[in-house]
């Protein structure tokens, strides 16, 4: 994974001396940067949010509700000038708020959809790391969980404080994503919400409303475990390291949803760290059948088959992550085989 901290216009003209960043097409690279904006939420006790968004509409903005949520006074800092908001869209739930902004002018990302992204598929991150500089990282799509009818993604291109709104754009330049919250575990990855949840805002005003509070909800990833989706579940239990429990609703899981790669792939999990080498392959086997890209799966593979001396087969796993994900084949090598620790991107 590379990181870079730069200003917009050093981003656009060094360009080339980014090795990842130049498998993207350049115009669409310079876009993205372009789209990126500053956001500045100031709560009553007089506590600012920063974090950042994607213009998607001339005068319009989306970001992640837990920017904006605490605050009825926000402002959009973009090309050097700090714009106040209008009107605001929340959709807690799934923690996407777009923001109204008349006066704002700049040209729009090109909205595409989570409907052309596959598992392995390249994405690219932009977003205002500490709410100050803008950052690009580049990673590949982990996981695509549905939730509400559309994709939650999970992406390994990592992320600090300040660059929950930003974009996750695919290797057109186009936004497939809102960057939300992170897992931590094996390799550092994002959960975007998806953008097809708001893309019929973008040409109306219907649910527009001044700006306020928004505490009557919580969005779904930090809601009461017994209210969250089943990955996000399992995510919690992973990070409780509860694997008695993740093994028994993964079971569950499984039964309900035998087709689903991710309800193998926590049973796997849990049975790797409850040192069922056996049983864990039993699952791992199964969720790749379902899921041949799923990276995942077998990374949590190679460590059962090293578990009981499979050495051969631990191999050819390794080589397989090196042309997948070479993040997890490297976290491979060195070993690392801790699972998960939720945390949100402010």
């Amino acid at each position: 994974m590379k990181r870079l901290a730069v200003p917009i216009l050093s981003l656009i003209l060094g360009l080339s001396s980014a090795s990842q960043a130049v498998e993207f097409d350049r115009a669409a690279f310079m876009r993205m940067a372009t789209t990126t904006v500053r956001i500045e939420a100031l709560a009553p006790d007089s506590h600012y949010n920063m974090g950042t968004g994607v213009i998607v509409a001339p005068g319009r903005v989306v970001t992640s509700c837990h920017v904006t949520g605490p605050a009825p006074s926000i402002r959009v800092l973009y090309g050097g000038l700090r714009y106040s908001v209008k009107k605001q869209r929340a959709d807690v739930h799934n923690d996407l708020c777009m923001l109204d902004i008349p006066e704002l002018e700049g040209a729009p990302a090109e909205v595409g959809s989570t409907q052309s992204l596959h598992l392995g598929d390249q994405v690219i991150a932009m977003g205002f790391t500490g709410g100050y500089e803008l950052q690009f990282a580049d990673g590949v799509v982990r996981g695509l969980h549905s939730e509400h009818g559309f994709p939650v993604i999970k992406s390994s291109t990592a992320f600090n404080s300040g660059s929950s709104g930003g974009g996750l754009f695919d290797t057109n330049g186009k936004l497939v994503g809102i960057l939300t919250f992170r897992l931590r575990g094996t390799g550092d990855c994002y959960y975007s919400m998806p953008v097809d949840h708001f893309k019929n805002w973008i040409g109306s005003m219907e649910g527009f409303e001044t700006p306020t509070v928004l505490d009557h909800e919580v969005p779904v990833w930090q809601a009461p475990y017994e209210k969250q989706p089943p990955f996000l579940q399992a995510a919690f239990l992973e990070m409780t390291k509860n694997w008695a429990k993740l093994e028994s609703l993964s079971m569950d899981w499984t039964r309900k949803e035998p087709h689903l790669a991710d309800a193998w792939l926590a049973l796997g999990r849990a049975e790797v760290a409850l040192q069922h080498p056996h049983e864990a392959m039993q699952a791992l086997q199964k969720a790749v059948e379902i899921e041949p890209l799923m990276t995942e799966a077998w990374y949590a593979l190679a460590l059962a088959y090293k578990a009981v001396h499979q050495d051969k087969d631990y191999a050819d796993i390794h080589q397989k992550l090196e042309t997948m994900d070479v993040a997890l084949a490297t976290e491979l090598e060195r070993g690392e085989t801790t699972f998960a620790t939720l945390q949100p991107q402010k």
